[in-house]
């Protein structure tokens, strides 16, 4: 299995071992969520933001997500060292960084102490956690040695934990239990595990395996992601982001109904760019799902007709329904099995899914 060093981890875990433990992860975060202080009511804030990069922005972004669905303030991330003109003293701000030593998630974070003392650091060490304990800020250390973007539920779980917290989010503890089920019942179904170890090369026992299959089948292709909705689409960044940083391989998303006013345009000239590429489409349910309960149809034949159009151009589309009934869950499971779409498609690429040497120059020459 692959290994990379990275300076100040007292333990190195693999890629594939952040698969096979992620619902662990899961729980492990929970516990450590449960020692968060949150010294400020839900009265004295009007909304929160969270700032993270790379691999520790994932969280953020569902955790948005779930704000939308599930709570009466609102949740932003910012992905930059920019903070935005509306942050105040009303703000709270999440400050996450794995290594707890991003350079735009720390100048968010300086940017933020000079406007709000509502602020909260996550990360595994670095400087973040010397900069929240000498301020005296609330502080989640989380455990290190994983690389960040395998780290996602150190950052998802504690941002529901606080939002619950804040009495924002209720349902935090049937969501958690929900997710962790669904994906411990995902793992077990891919049959990928030997000696507890996530093993690409391992053949299945009496079941097909989808995801390598869909691996396969992406192989020298351009996939472009798309979420059902806007509240999947953290799931299918998630997507994205695994596959360019796992499998070295150009992907890219978008999100319906918006593509039916820009993407469904770009489908219907003769390009040879069609034949190198695949359309992945993940849902939130079944459309017999939706008739058993009553509700209309129109989405999904809005996104049959796109589909059609699609694969007039010669592209092959494939599909991922997601398995829950709470956002977090539906966001996870398609997150998690894209998680070994994208471990499959770098043995398919011959490549390393750990090294990221072309990240690690570009923020050592502009340091």
């Amino acid at each position: 299995m692959f290994k990379r060093k990275i300076p100040g981890m007292v333990k190195i875990f693999t890629i594939e071992q952040a698969v096979h433990d992620f619902p662990e992860m899961m729980e492990q975060a929970a516990v450590l969520s449960q020692s968060l202080d949150i010294p400020w009511g839900k009265e004295e804030i009007q909304q929160i933001v969270v700032l993270g990069m790379g691999g520790s922005s994932i969280g953020g972004e569902m955790a948005k997500a779930v704000s939308q669905k599930y709570c009466v303030l609102p949740v932003h991330l910012i992905r930059d060292e920019a903070l935005p003109a509306y942050v105040n003293k009303k703000t709270v701000v999440i400050a996450v960084s794995y290594s707890g030593n991003t350079k735009e998630t720390l100048t968010g974070f300086e940017s933020a102490a000079e406007r709000t003392n509502k602020i909260l650091g996550i990360s595994s060490g670095g400087k973040l956690k010397e900069k929240c304990l000498e301020n005296r800020f609330p502080y989640l250390e989380i455990p290190s040695g994983w690389l960040p973007r395998a780290a996602l539920p150190y950052s998802f779980v504690p941002l529901l934990s606080v939002l619950e917290k804040l009495f924002l989010f209720p349902e935090f503890d049937a969501s958690l239990k929900e997710s962790i089920e669904i994906v411990k019942h995902i793992r077990k179904e891919l049959k990928k595990f030997a000696d507890e170890e996530f093993e690409p090369s391992a053949k299945p026992a009496n079941i097909d395996n989808a995801a390598k299959d869909l691996a396969r089948n992406l192989r020298g292709k351009i996939p472009v992601i798309y979420a059902e909705s806007p509240l999947l689409e953290p799931a299918a960044n998630r997507w994205k982001c695994q596959i360019n940083e796992n499998a070295k391989q150009p992907a890219y998303f978008q999100v319906l109904p918006e593509a039916y006013h820009n993407d469904i345009v770009g489908f219907t000239a003769p390009l040879p760019v069609h034949s190198r590429m695949a359309a992945i489409f993940l849902r939130e349910s079944h459309p017999e799902d939706n008739q058993s309960k009553g509700k209309s149809t129109l989405n999904f034949d809005k996104l049959e007709f796109f589909k059609k159009i699609i694969q007039s151009a010669g592209i092959q589309t494939f599909e991922l329904f997601s398995k829950g009934e709470s956002l977090p869950a539906k966001l996870l499971s398609l997150s998690y099995f894209g998680d070994y779409v994208s471990l499959y498609l770098a043995e398919e690429n011959q490549v390393n899914p750990e090294e990221i040497q072309v990240i690690d120059q570009l923020k050592k020459r502009f340091a």
